[in-house]
């Protein structure tokens, strides 16, 4: 699997990790930050969409020590309505200065597993 990348600025400010889950479905969701070398994960952040408020969350600790580091996140997925043949379509952003850096996206029916990605750090 293709791991995503998000290009930070050294000099910029702390970036921000947003979800935005499509079809008005409801989503719980975690994000993990993960060392350089892969291991020891820290969940950061948790929640549920199903208000009209932002989820969006500031990255844990300065951008120097971003550095070569991944952020992982998974979501469960619920349609209100459970209507057949319906899809999913969840969009991670990764944000710095008011810019998108880096993104991963996932979509497919409601029936495949739980959605999940990384998006790697580079801070430039």
């Amino acid at each position: 699997m293709a791991v995503n990348k998000a290009i930070l600025k050294a000099n910029g400010t702390i970036p921000q990790v947003e979800i935005v889950v499509g079809f008005a479905h409801f989503a719980k969701y975690e994000f993990f930050l993960y060392d350089p070398t892969g291991q020891n994960p820290q969940k950061f952040a948790a929640g549920v969409n199903s208000d009209t408020v932002l989820d969006i969350f500031s990255l844990p600790m300065p951008v120097a020590q971003l550095d070569k580091r991944t952020l992982f996140w998974q979501a469960a997925i619920a349609s209100p309505t459970g209507a057949p043949n319906e899809q999913f379509s969840v969009l991670i952003r990764v944000i710095q200065d008011g810019k998108v850096v880096g993104t991963d996206t996932k979509t497919g029916p409601m029936t495949a597993p739980l959605p999940f990605g990384f998006i790697r750090f580079i801070v430039e």
